[in-house]
């Protein structure tokens, strides 16, 4: 029942650390008043400069292994007055990485700058990963005056997998608590919301609870880290494993542009993950497995691998490429996807189908997708921003239940069959009434019984006239009056339409 750390600490600053200048004048060194782990940082006074730092001498190092990123913290007394921040990591042949401004922190304040140690670095790119032996920072300040260290730097250290909680009785909290302890820049609690800035791993291969409610976590964008690196990582493979989060939100700082996005991703189908009420929104990818239920909620990401997890009564914002589904392994049914709604937030489509079949959809609503409903469009350009994308190079068939009938693309050799019929059942009528059913429109008779059986008329359309204004005649010349409802809108899914009529007393009353 802990939290656990694969930080590796290259410098602490606590002990004798060899300090590397970087431009001239007084030199770095230790300092005690600025400090966030433990005792002591290094210090630099840097004034009206350009690309002046310092930084720390390392036993050399290997850096070379996939995903491995450097950690340092990184403190400016006045950020308003800094113009550039570089990060320099070196084996004597230096890769200098600009931070860009939007991550300055602002007035004042610490702030964790995390490194891919194998992205293409700004300037130059020639260090030997392998044999890393300095690391430290160069900023661009105007003129702020003073003799005290401004500029100021602690605890450096490399990571892959970030913060990771085992056993009984997880919450995001407890990912702090960690922190508060061992400052090491994964995550941050600020004004009630956890600023995440690796991953998070809310299980492992144990016995797992992790059970969380009302929570904001967001992954600021972070330019200088790989796509993979922030993000929740589930483990279901541990049939004890349970993961309940409600009510909260794991979130992008900038859902509609940001360059580095958070992934929700699940592994193994023992255990059992459930959302409920829950958004994720702005991220990379999300990747569910069976054992995963959605309730409520919103996801919004890039993309979406069901794994055949159930999404029920869902928002779903789809932010994929022109050309590119959102999801291309759905699956429905009462344990798929249902009752939900896709919303087109980018230019792709929302779901692909690969392989041939029949598919039900029910209760599926699409919004903002281009191209007609239900119609096929038979190209490999075609219509990129259609709500279903049909690959399958055969012919596949959508039977709608309740919800719209989506635009289709497909591509050669695919075709598809939308049948959307929804029902609209006439009732209370008087055995012998004649019905009609006139859309507005043009006056066209779309549905006639000239003298009904039972009282009760089912009148059959496809879900496409959905909407469609209309104006529904009851009429017996023997027992009741005229009976018009005039507009009537066709509904969406099946309904039902009971009408009351009044005896016709000239023919009761001769």
């Amino acid at each position: 029942m802990a939290v656990s750390s694969d930080l590796t600490v290259l410098e602490s600053f606590d002990g004798s650390p060899t300090f590397l200048n970087y431009s001239g004048g007084a030199g770095a060194g230790q300092n005690d008043d600025i400090v966030i782990e433990p005792t002591s940082s290094g210090g630099r006074r840097v004034d009206n400069a350009t690309g002046k730092g310092f930084g720390a001498q390392l036993v050399s190092t290997n850096l070379s292994a996939t995903g491995i990123h450097v950690k340092i913290w990184l403190y400016v007394t006045q950020w308003s007055t800094v113009t550039k921040v570089q990060l320099r990591i070196s084996s004597g042949a230096d890769d200098d990485h600009d931070l860009p401004a939007s991550q300055f922190p602002g007035l004042f304040g610490w702030v964790p700058v995390w490194i891919d140690i194998s992205r293409t670095p700004e300037v130059n790119g020639n260090a030997n990963l392998s044999a890393i032996n300095e690391i430290g920072a160069l900023i661009d300040i105007g003129n702020v005056g003073g003799n005290a260290s401004n500029l100021i730097l602690d605890q450096i250290g490399y990571s892959t997998e970030g913060l990771t909680w085992s056993g009984s009785g997880g919450s995001f909290s407890e990912f702090t608590d960690y922190e508060d302890t061992n400052n090491e820049g994964n995550i941050v609690l600020n004004n009630g919301i956890f600023f995440a800035y690796s991953r998070l791993n809310l299980s492992d291969s144990v016995a797992t609870t992790f059970t969380d409610s009302g929570f904001t976590v967001t992954f600021p964008d972070q330019t200088l880290v790989a796509s993979d690196f922030m993000g929740v990582n589930c483990d279901l493979s541990n049939a004890s494993t349970s993961i309940t989060l409600s009510d909260g939100t794991i979130q992008s700082s900038s859902p509609t542009s940001a360059t580095k996005r958070p992934d929700f991703i699940v592994t193994g189908t023992s255990g059992d993950l459930t959302l409920n009420s829950a958004s994720l929104v702005g991220m990379r990818t999300i990747s569910l497995t069976s054992a995963c239920t959605i309730n409520s909620g919103i996801l919004d990401a890039l993309d979406l691998t069901q794994g055949a997890a159930e999404i029920d009564g869902t928002n779903i914002r789809t932010r994929s490429a022109s050309n590119v589904a959102f999801c291309n392994d759905p699956t429905f049914s009462a344990s798929g996807i249902h009752d939900t709604t896709f919303v087109q937030s980018d230019s792709g489509h929302a779901l692909e189908i690969t392989s041939t079949g029949t598919y039900t959809l029910s209760n599926i609503f699409f919004n903002g997708y281009g191209g007609t409903a239900g119609s096929n469009l038979v190209s490999s350009s075609g219509d990129t921003g259609a709500a279903i994308l049909n690959s399958s190079g055969g012919l596949v068939t959508i039977n709608i239940s309740g919800g719209d009938s989506p635009s289709i693309r497909n591509t050669a050799g695919s075709t598809t069959q939308v049948n959307n019929t929804v029902s609209l059942t006439i009732s209370g009528m008087t055995i012998g009434d004649e019905l009609t059913i006139v859309r507005n429109s043009d006056d066209t008779e779309l549905f006639h019984v000239e003298s009904t059986l039972t009282g009760s008329e089912i009148y059959s359309f496809d879900g496409g006239d959905a909407g469609t204004e209309v104006r529904v005649l009851v009429f017996n010349i023997s027992t009741s009056e005229p009976f018009a409802l005039d507009p009537f809108s066709l509904p969406a899914s099946d309904a039902t339409l009971p009408i009351t009529t009044n005896d016709e007393r000239n023919y009761r009353n001769p």
